[in-house]
């Protein structure tokens, strides 16, 4: 039986989370930012199958038929959704036009929101997909406003619990040239505090699969 993974990646802007996630396996790429932010990059790596495997989603309906459509094609074995910050505001946003004249949700409404992003990611691993979530920094206020000196994920805030790896990009400046380096926060094929931890891999596909542990054969690509 394959084992299809679910990863986020996490970084500063600009570090290469859209070029890593992009090499990944027979991805369709979903793009959740205002901008099409990743155009650029992803129609590099796909090349020639660019327009089958990219499309920019403006709301949380067109990110929902995306992954419905993605879902079926057997082309398809990796659904990235790039941001996954942009798209907790899209469920946000499309939960307050389902209510008329709401400005904000009570905070036990949030669960509801939640349950339209738990239910796309479970139609994504449930059909045997990878999936991956890019997400990026931002800065840490204390209760008073101010900020801490401390970057931290603006990312779907269920993500941490739900992921098998979580993978940090950052950038290490080495004086003659720039280094792309790949953090492993979270493994849940391997023990934190056993011998067999790893805590940095080769920032690609293979780093991913040869942390896991598992055999290229149980993989999805």
């Amino acid at each position: 039986m394959k084992i299809p993974l679910f990863v986020e990646v996490i970084g500063e802007p600009a570090v290469g989370k859209t070029h890593f996630a992009a090499g990944f396996p027979r991805v369709f790429f979903i793009d959740t930012t205002p901008k099409a932010e990743s155009f650029v990059v992803v129609r590099k790596v796909i090349g020639e199958e660019f327009e089958k495997r990219w499309v920019n989603c403006p709301s949380f309906e067109a990110v929902r038929k995306a992954v419905g459509e993605a879902v079926k094609r057997e082309d398809v074995a990796t659904v990235v959704i790039d941001t996954s910050s942009k798209l907790q505001e899209m469920a946000k946003a499309e939960w307050l036009r389902e209510r008329k004249g709401r400005e904000r949700p009570l905070p036990f409404e949030y669960v509801e929101i939640r349950e339209k992003i738990d239910r796309l990611i479970e139609a994504v691993v449930s059909s045997g997909r990878n999936l991956v979530f890019t997400s990026v920094l931002k800065d840490e206020y204390d209760p008073s406003g101010r900020k801490t000196g401390r970057r931290i994920r603006d990312g779907y805030v269920k993500t941490p619990y739900m992921v098998d790896l979580m993978l940090k990009i950052v950038l290490e400046d080495r004086g003659n040239e720039v280094v792309r380096r790949c953090l492993v926060l979270k493994n849940r094929f391997r023990d934190r505090a056993g011998k067999e931890w790893i805590g940095e891999i080769e920032p690609n596909w293979s780093g991913v699969v040869k942390v896991t542990g598992l055999g290229a054969e149980e993989v999805v690509v």
